[in-house]
């Protein structure tokens, strides 16, 4: 019993503290991000949020960064998040800086969160993802959308969990 108990505490703050770790990285620099997907084969998945706003918290920690954080997009795509109400600008896909609202205005976002799949150009490629439903079919309608966006790229290999 003093085991399991010196196991849990050993282990448990180390657990926590990965969860807490867990972020989707930031849209930055999407030329040069499209330029290691073209690379790569993958396309680009992007998710639009808004600080303190809709369920995009919640839908991260509940339901897409363990899809992220556990690797299974690795080799398949690649996601990154674009907060709207955060500040700053990004790197459009032609190596241009555009506000978050620009680039979000450029592919029509008016729900808050949606994730949408890019070419490596920045061209949408497969159905998008607005606001969430049920978490528990996330995983399945992300991988939907990355096979969508491998077909039409080109590509013969397919995501599966």
């Amino acid at each position: 019993m003093l085991g399991l108990f010196l196991l849990y505490v050993w282990a448990g703050p180390t657990q926590a503290q990965t969860l807490n770790a867990w972020q989707l990285e930031e849209a930055r620099d999407l030329a040069a991000i499209g330029e290691q997907a073209a690379e790569k084969g993958h396309p680009v998945m992007l998710l639009f949020t808004r600080l303190r706003g809709g369920g995009a918290a919640t839908l991260k920690e509940e339901a897409i960064l363990p899809v992220v954080e556990n690797g299974l997009l690795d080799g398949y795509a690649v996601m990154l998040e674009v907060t709207l109400n955060s500040g700053g600008e990004v790197i459009d896909f032609y190596g241009e800086p555009v506000s978050k609202q620009t680039l979000a205005d450029w592919y029509n976002i008016t729900k808050y969160p949606t994730l949408i799949t890019l070419d490596p150009s920045g061209e949408e490629i497969s159905e998008r993802m607005e606001t969430a439903g049920a978490y528990v079919y996330v995983p399945h309608r992300i991988q939907k959308m990355v096979n969508q966006g491998l077909a039409a790229m080109g590509q013969s290999k397919r995501l599966s969990f």
